[in-house]
């Protein structure tokens, strides 16, 4: 985004709006060549950071299935023991 000085200003309100980068005017090539290398570093790093997440996903997807299996296997389990503490409260009456 390229901005007139006096606009700086209103940056901030630009930001929800999806602004991510500006130049004021004037500015020169090596300004631009900067944020145009920042952007594209910016751009990159987040591949990178998307390609570790999808690694560690596929390595520990056995681990987390396995864990979600023993988390319902102990619901299920409490919510018996409940039903069964129940059933007693209701005998001893």
């Amino acid at each position: 985004m390229v901005l007139k000085r006096r606009f700086f200003k209103r940056f901030s309100l630009l930001i929800p709006a999806g602004a991510r980068d500006f130049l004021t005017k004037p500015f020169g090539i090596p300004e631009v060549s900067m944020h145009i290398k920042n952007m594209l570093e910016v751009g990159l790093l987040y591949n990178e950071t998307q390609n570790y997440k999808n690694d560690l996903e596929q390595k520990y997807q056995p681990c987390s299935l396995d864990l979600t299996a023993a988390k319902l296997k102990l619901e299920n389990e409490i919510s018996q023991r409940k039903n069964l503490e129940e059933e007693l409260r209701q005998y001893k009456k």
